[in-house]
């Protein structure tokens, strides 16, 4: 009697010690870790290579050179012993194939400002991509209606700031400035650290679209706000229409623009449009606003200054072709061991695409995202050797369309071939090949690094921070210098975002992204840092690993919005 009770207290212990959440990483030994042992400089150089040649042309979106990079990807993972998990009417295949829009503008948009002043009518004719650009447009179109300036455009009901009271912009066209109030100022609730990536860097742009939308309006203007910094492009459209790179090669042709094709409102959205300060002139010309004042004061007391612009109109003319294409991710799967862990999965990816050719160039994307993409190839081969393999399923994805907007990632989650509910975490690897001086709002406070051979950027949510705390520790086995980020609204600028959305824990990984190949004909395979791929690969490795090994599924909290340090 006395040894059945031990034994129900030991089982009952047991039971309750390994329901209690586990707040530190186990990681300390990289000893005979076959799979470690294996990641190779020799393979990601010959991956990149590959992937970065001029054979494949850019490899962009629902093109040739896409699809031999895809096959070049199916291959290794066929070979190496992956599973195929998404169903076709063939099968099971490592192809998730999705359909897109090609939405290409015919180049002859107008744009007129016409101001009614005491029964006289004038007009100002303006030119595309010298006095304004076409940022989103879905559909030919033609528009003329009213002005209203509505601020920042922006509506954020945790602190009470609308834009929009008091105003009424239903059939429409709304100016609004860009960013929000209080850059620089680490005290506004708008440039907070953890808020920062919601309406700065570009990533505000949909959310200003949806609230203008939403209201009834019928397009957006975006002038740039006066006091704020903005990159040339934005500044002067007829000098810096496109970016140069370091070899001073100029492509007036613009990248090819794409949308899922099976979303119901992804043709749908109103057009936005970035208009020159010569354009905001003519439109506050004659109304006794000045917008520097209106910024100052919308700044300062954090309360709506919109209004209608009486006697202003826009007359917009917009011609785009529509065109429908197919185009792919990769997904392959190594199955778990845990019999009931093998139900869980964690995501490791990176984007297979890149930007293609323009007026006889090639941008090759060999940090952007040909690195990436080699160091899931090398981990999906790493983790093929163990013998024995982790408790949970790992899914390595080569994502498609990245480039485009994210929509290999966003078909992806919304037909996801698992259900989401099962995913433990997501770990996105985007430019992790090059060494880049951090800018000063990346570092925020933070020392500069020592040696940049070995810095790395890293970012994770506030609503699932074990995940750093993992991250730590495999890099103390590692020893990258890292500037790691938690933020309660990750940034937008890679298929992570579309993991985060879905309230997934997400790590991402890149090398700081912005050296002056970005985007650029000159981001080209001699320029990678290998030996700083390879210690990226493997800490990637440790932490993919100790996740899918983890006791506990890695939690989501949306009530945990600041750093817990």
């Amino acid at each position: 009697m006395l040894r059945k009770l031990y034994a129900g207290v030991l089982v009952a212990l047991l039971i309750f010690f390994s329901l209690l959440p586990i707040k530190a990483s186990s990681i300390s030994s990289i000893d005979e870790d076959e799979g470690y042992d294996a990641i190779s400089i020799k393979y990601l150089k010959a991956h990149l290579n590959f992937l970065a040649s001029n054979l494949l042309e850019g490899r962009e979106a629902a093109s040739r050179g896409y699809d031999l990079a895809a096959s070049y990807s199916v291959s290794l993972f066929d070979q190496w012993g992956l599973t195929p998990i998404i169903e076709t009417n063939n099968g099971k295949s490592f192809l998730q194939t999705f359909p897109v829009l090609e939405i290409t503008s015919k180049n002859n948009e107008t744009l007129q400002i016409i101001t009614n002043q005491n029964e006289t009518q004038i007009t100002q004719d303006f030119s595309n991509r010298i006095d304004f650009l076409i940022s989103r447009a879905s559909n030919t179109t033609s528009l003329s209606a009213p002005i209203v300036f509505a601020g920042y455009g922006l509506v954020v009901p945790e602190i009470k700031y609308d834009d929009y009271l008091g105003v009424d912009v239903k059939n429409k066209i709304v100016v609004v400035m860009s960013h929000a109030p209080g850059e620089g100022d680490e005290k506004s609730y708008f440039y907070k650290l953890e808020n920062r990536n919601r309406f700065f860097n570009g990533a505000e742009v949909s959310e200003k679209q949806r609230n203008a939308q939403e209201r009834g309006a019928l397009a957006v203007l975006m002038v740039n706000d006066p006091l704020g910094k903005h990159s040339p492009i934005f500044t002067n459209f007829a000098t810096n229409m496109t970016r140069k790179p370091a070899n001073n090669i100029n492509a007036p042709t613009p990248r090819r623009r794409m949308v899922l094709a099976d979303y119901q409102n992804a043709s749908s959205n109103i057009p936005v449009i970035n208009i020159s300060e010569a354009v905001a002139g003519a439109i506050f010309k004659d109304v006794d606003l000045n917008l520097l004042d209106l910024q100052q004061e919308l700044n300062s007391r954090l309360k709506s200054v919109s209004r209608n612009l009486i006697g202003k109109q826009v007359k917009i003319s917009l011609e785009v072709e529509q065109k429908l294409l197919n185009t792919t991710n990769v997904v392959g799967t190594i199955e778990g061991s845990d019999p009931l862990l093998k139900k869980e999965y964690v995501v490791i990816g990176a984007h297979l695409d890149h930007d293609g050719t323009r007026d006889g160039y090639i941008w090759n994307g060999a940090d952007d995202d040909a690195s990436g993409s080699s160091a899931v190839l090398e981990l999906a081969r790493a983790f093929s050797l163990l013998k024995e393999k982790p408790k949970r399923s790992i899914i390595f994805c080569l994502w498609g369309a990245e480039e485009k907007g994210l929509l290999g990632s966003e078909y992806f989650v919304e037909r996801s071939p698992v259900p989401l509910e099962k995913i433990s975490a997501m770990i996105q690897l985007d430019m992790i090949g090059r060494d880049v001086e951090p800018r000063p709002n990346q570092l925020q406070g933070k020392e500069k690094p020592q040696d940049l051979r070995k810095y790395i950027y890293t970012e994770i949510g506030t609503q699932a921070q074990e995940i750093g705390r993992i991250l730590m520790q495999a890099n103390k086995l590692v020893g990258l210098e890292l500037n790691h980020e938690v933020n309660a609204k990750v940034s937008g600028g890679s298929d992570h975002y579309s993991f985060w959305k879905k309230k997934i824990p997400i790590l991402s990984v890149d090398d700081g992204v912005f050296h002056p190949d970005y985007h650029q004909p000159s981001d080209t395979a001699e320029k990678i840092n290998f030996e700083k791929m390879v210690l990226v690969t493997q800490l990637t490795y440790l932490v993919g690993r100790e996740i899918a090994n983890y006791p506990n599924k890695i939690e989501w909290d949306d009530k945990i919005t600041s750093v817990d340090r």
